[in-house]
Formats: C-alpha cells, structure tokens, sequence
C-alpha cells in the first residue's frame, strides 16, 4: 500500500472548503481548517518516520515440524487420490481393504529385510558412507563397544543396542567383585527388562545359521549318531520357535526372567523399582503377582506411582470374578491413590471405564458417577473416555438410550488430541450406533466432529475406517437421498476408504428409488476399479435396477445399454477366472429389457437367443415388451420370430403373445395366415 504524501489529506480538506460559498464567518472557518491541516501533516510525519523504522520481531522458538506443518496448511484435501501410504505405480494400488492391509504389510516387510540385510552385510553399506549429516537409523548397529570393562557406561552402552543379556552380566560382574552400581542405572536396565519381557524385539534378534559341512564330517556325524542320546544338548530354538515365543508374552519364569533375578539382587529398591516390576507384570499377565508385589509395598511405606496405579486398575477385572468384589477393589485402589495425594489422569478414569464395561448393571450405574469425578477433580475427558462409555451402555441385549446424544452435544466442535490408545475406537463405534438406532442426522454430527481440526487422525488404523465410513455410506443410502449419497461418495472414495459390494448394492438401491439412472455407469466403472468387476451378487443386481428404468430419457437407456455390453463382456472374461460368473434366468431377463427399454431390437432378440442356448425359459412379460417394441418399430418379422420361440418352448402364453400382434393395424394378410399356421404347429405339438 503506498504511502499517502504529505500534502494529499490537505489537498482534499481545501477542495472540499471550495465547495461551500464563503459566508461572514468564513475567516472563523478558515483558521480552523488550517489548523486541521497543520495537525494532518504532523501526523503523515509520524505515519512515515514510523514507516521507515524497521522493527526485527523477537525470535519465536518453533519444533522440528512446524515448517511442514505450516505447508501442510496451505493444500487441500484431494478426495480423488489414494492416501499418501499407498501411492506407487498405478498398477500396484490397493483397491480394496485387504489388499491396503496386504500392501501396508508388504511394505513394512520390505523395510524388515532392508535392515536384515543392512546388520547381515554391514560391509557393503559402510563402504558408501556419503550422507550428510549422518542418519544413524540408516546404518548397521554398531556391534564394538567402547566400554569392555565392566563399568556403569557399559551397561548403558549395552542397553542402547537393546543388548539385555550383556547388559546383565555386565551388572552383575559388578555386583560380585564388590563395586556398586548406581540405582538410576539399575533402575533403567529393569525398566528395560520389564517392557520387552526379558528378551529384545524381533528387530535386534539374529537367528543362528546352520554351520557349514567341512571334508569329513559325514563320518563324524556317524560317530556322534552312536553316542548317547542323554550326551547330546538341545538345539538352539529356530525362528519359528522363537515366533511363537513371542505371540504367547506371558511372564517368564525362573531364571530366564532377567528382570526378577535383577530386581532381587537390588539391596533396596526404591519406588521406581517396584513400579516398573508392577507394570512389567500387568503388561505381560502376571496380573496376580502385581498385587502380591503391591501388597508388599504397602507394607514396607513405599509409594506407588500414578502409573502403578494405572496398570493395576486394569488388571481388577483378572484377578476378581465377582462383580462387587471387583468395584470394592478398585474403590480401594482410589481411596490409597487419594490417601497418598496422587492425582488422577484421564488414564486412571479411562481404565476404571474399561473394567467397569465388564461389570454388567454395577458398571452402567458407576460410569455416569465416574464422569462425574472427573468434572469434580478437573481431568477433561478424552475421546477414548466417550467411546469407552458408549461401550458401557450400548450393548445388544440392551434397550437404545439417549447417552450418544447427550455426548455429541457435549463434543461437538471440540479439537482432541491422543492419549489413550481408546481415542482410536469412538468414531468407528458411534457410527456403529448410529447405524443402528438409523438415525442419519446423528452421523452427519459425528461426521462433521471427525473433520473438525485435527479430530481425524483419530479415527483408527485401515480397518476401523473402513468399517465407520462403510456404516456411514450405508446409512445415508438408506435414509437420505441420492444426491446426499453420491456427494458424500464423491468425499469419500477413494481418498478414505475403498467401498466393498455391500456398500455399492445399498448405493444402487438407493439410486432405484430415486430414479438417479445416469449414475449407474460411474458406479460399474468404479466398481471396475475396485475389483469388483466380476461379484455376482453385484452385478445381478445392476441389471435388476437397470431393468427398472422406464421413464427415462432415452440418451440415458442408450448409455445403460452400453453398460450391458460391457457387463456382458465381464460374463465372458469371468469364465478363465476362479470365481465364474454364471447367467441365471433373472440376469438375462433384466439384460432383455434393458435392450427393449433402449429400443435395441438386435441386441434384445441375441439376448432372447441367449435364453435358447443356455436352456431358459424368458418371462411373458419381457416377450410382450419385445413384441410391443416390433410393432412399434414396425418390426413385425421378429415379433412373428418371438411368437415361433413361444411355440418351440410350449409356452402357456403363446396365444395371448399371437392376439397381441394381431391387434397391430399394420398386419398383412400372409403375416395373420403366418400366425395361424403358428399357432396350429402348437396344436399338433399338443397331440
């Protein structure tokens, strides 16, 4: 914007005055329309010195991400392009939710080998070391220590390779030759153990390889045979073994526990020792021995920590059977975190809602008093405490209530953000009640709380959205219009879900009804694209609605019978396929009078020879619509064919199809004799 001049604000003041004609009083004007001036021309002054004065903004501190996150802002939602996991070469996307699973855990697998192969061959990859700054994740670990005596660095060394067993030994080296370690030390190395259960991840595991054969060694083999069988040591577990080792994380015993011979080799653990032993136990099912371990706390005066507590109200429901014994042990779990001034986070109430939507009616008539708490000890509840109330009230057995909407109207418009692994299952369960109860006005609310801020990133991993926006889809087919419909499918595919056969059934139903037939042939060809191009159910369907379409323009029946072309070409490519698709007497029915309904008589009577081939008897009412067609286009030959197939099949409304063309004003003479010879080969057929 350009400056204004010094003189521009009086220019105007003075035209202005000029346009007024002097009176007696114009000196008294005058002086204070000069004065008004000098008062303008000191403030442009003002306005300019400042202006020219540069003034450097103090230095605003920003984290690593909030360029990208500014960038982010400035583009839009693209609703006609895939996720950005998913994007690669054309051929290669995902169409439909087991193969958006299958290609996430393809890709995850590839990047499991890349780095097999980065600690298998570190050789080839420290060869090309030309990166900078250096990304330590994309190179080999770093299997030389730097501390090999045994010293408190080294364990830490060890630890940061997740090298438990190292770290161990190391600790206690140290123990038995007298020195002491560190408590924080100790204290990392248990927390350690107790997370990964005694063992490290499958990422760091090496799987030993079977040992070369050198010249000879069959005969030693031999030898080793004949020994005894009680001489010979177990081998060492396969990665099979040590895969099912890991789907079944109970916690170890005895020595292989590494986090119990630690934890009892402390002189005198501390709070966080304990704590870590409680919650390595919850986490792994020791469920039990968490409350023995608790107990023992009690007694000796050390204090649990609020993630102790945590843990141990998620496990009430495994150690109690009884529905009341369970509340009296979690109000005793309370009244010790309040007697040791502990206060509760949104964690704490979210796992008393998890155990109380196992307790029946006492957990129905303690949930709404644990909301309560929350608003009485100022903790905001999260989306997973929503969802784990909806749980509470909301089950099959149960009469539908009005808590959902009491909720929606508390959130709606509200940002969240994740802190309880819960967040992810509220929209993927509201929708599911909102399907239920049919109520759509209630999902476009929920809807539109997904898409406030940044609400929807909580809405769960691939399969939870596909199930909510399925359910979504669904519902709005089934209680909304068709335009309501194909706007929100226009939102929603492909960019959040890949809809399944189900969800384009109810979607052509529901064009039925409203007579929407021009958008049948944008849904074949997403269904095309979709892999759902040879689902019988589907395409039966299709040509059940496109038979319907009576009272349509005709550029719309041209286009529908252009779909049944490619339909039938879809028959025909189904048949060097697994799942063949197979003409019944309904689908060549629907195909016949999508022909008749564009007025195709070629194409319609190739379909009524389909019937013939594949040993079907056609319907009277697609032969009368046929024969209608021939008389209107003047067709009478292949009416008199239609009423030869009636005769040929025997056909109880053979005659009825003959008076039909006999009421045409058109018919010669040779064609009435025609029909009455018809009709007579039908009589002697009969004898």
């Amino acid at each position: 914007m350009a400056t204004p001049s010094k003189f521009s604000c009086a220019r105007n003041i003075c035209k202005l005055c000029l346009k007024f004609p002097l009176s007696k009083n114009s000196s008294r004007f005058y002086v204070h329309a000069t004065s008004g001036i000098q008062n303008t021309v000191q403030k442009t002054d003002e306005l300019e010195s400042s202006f020219n004065k540069l003034v450097i903004p103090k230095r605003k501190k920003r984290d690593d991400l909030a360029v990208l996150r500014a960038l982010s802002e400035t583009v839009g939602k693209d609703s006609t392009a895939s996720p950005y996991g998913y994007h690669d070469d054309p051929f290669l996307l995902p169409k439909t939710p087991m193969e958006r699973k299958r290609y996430l855990l393809a890709a995850e697998s590839g990047r499991k080998a890349a780095q097999l192969v980065i600690r298998t061959k570190p050789d080839v990859f420290l060869a090309h070391q030309n990166d900078e700054p250096k990304i330590e994740a994309y190179y080999p670990p770093n299997k030389t220590y730097i501390f090999t005596d045994p010293s408190e660095d080294g364990i830490m060394e060890r630890l940061d390779q997740l090298d438990f067993k190292s770290a161990c030994d190391m600790h206690k080296e140290l123990i038995d030759s007298g020195k002491e370690v560190g408590l924080d030390v100790s204290n990392a190395l248990l927390d350690a153990l107790c997370y990964y259960n005694s063992r490290p991840p499958l990422d760091v595991i090496e799987f030993d390889k079977p040992p070369a054969k050198e010249e000879g060694s069959d005969i030693i083999e031999e030898e080793k045979q004949e020994e005894v069988a009680e001489a010979i040591e177990p081998p060492a577990p396969n990665e099979k073994q040590i895969m099912k080792q890991w789907i079944q994380d109970t916690w170890k015993e005895g020595e292989e526990n590494m986090a119990q011979v630690l934890f009892e080799s402390l002189k005198e653990p501390d709070s966080h020792s304990y704590n870590a032993m409680i919650r390595g136990m919850v986490k792994h099912g020791a469920h039990g021995k968490a409350f023995n371990l608790f107990n023992k706390m009690q007694e000796k005066g050390i204090q649990t920590s609020l993630h102790g507590y945590n843990a141990l109200i998620s496990a009430v429901t495994s150690i109690r059977t009884d529905y009341k014994d369970r509340w009296e042990v979690l109000v005793q779990l309370l009244k010790q975190m309040q007697a040791e001034n502990i206060r509760p986070n949104v964690l704490t109430f979210n796992n008393l809602l998890n155990s109380l939507r196992l307790m029946g009616a006492i957990g129905r008539n303690k949930a709404l008093q644990t909301l309560s708490e929350m608003r009485v000890v100022n903790v905001a509840p999260s989306l997973g405490t929503y969802s784990l109330l909806l749980t509470v009230f909301y089950k099959d057995h149960l009469p539908p209530n009005d808590i959902i909407y009491d909720i929606v109207d508390t959130i709606e418009g509200e940002e969240f953000t994740y802190q309880d692994p819960n967040d992810m299952n509220f929209f993927k369960n509201a929708m599911n009640i909102c399907f239920n109860l049919k109520d759509v006005r209630l999902a476009y609310r929920i809807d539109a709380l997904l898409n406030t801020g940044s609400n929807y990133k909580l809405c769960g991993d691939t399969s939870k959205q596909s199930l909510y926006y399925s359910r979504f889809l669904h519902l709005i087919c089934l209680m909304d219009s068709a335009e309501a419909m194909y706007e929100y499918y226009e939102k929603l595919v492909p960019s959040g879900f890949i809809p399944n056969g189900l969800v384009y059934m109810d979607m052509m139903r529901s064009i039925q009804t409203a007579g929407s037939f021009e958008k049948l042939p944008l849904i074949w060809k997403d269904m095309c694209i979709y892999g759902l191009r040879y689902r019988q159910e589907g395409v039966d369907l299709l040509l059940q609605v496109m038979a319907t379409a009576e009272s349509t323009d005709i550029k719309v029946l041209k286009e529908l019978a252009a779909l049944a072309d490619d339909i039938q070409k879809a028959f025909l490519e189904s048949q060097n396929r697994r799942d063949q698709m197979k003409w019944n007497i309904l689908g060549l029915t629907n195909l016949a009078m999508v022909y008749i309904r564009a007025q195709d008589i070629g194409k319609a009577w190739a379909t009524l020879n389909m019937h013939e081939k594949l040993k079907k008897t056609p319907g009277q009412a697609v032969l009368e619509d046929f024969i209608t067609l021939c008389c209107d286009t003047k067709n009478l030959e292949k009416a008199l064919e239609c009423l030869e197939m009636a005769v040929r099949k025997s056909l109880a409304f053979a005659p009825a199809l003959a008076e039909k063309i006999r009421q045409d004003p058109e018919l010669t003479v040779e064609q009435s004799k025609k029909i009455t010879e018809i009709l007579r080969t039908e009589d002697s057929n009969l004898n």
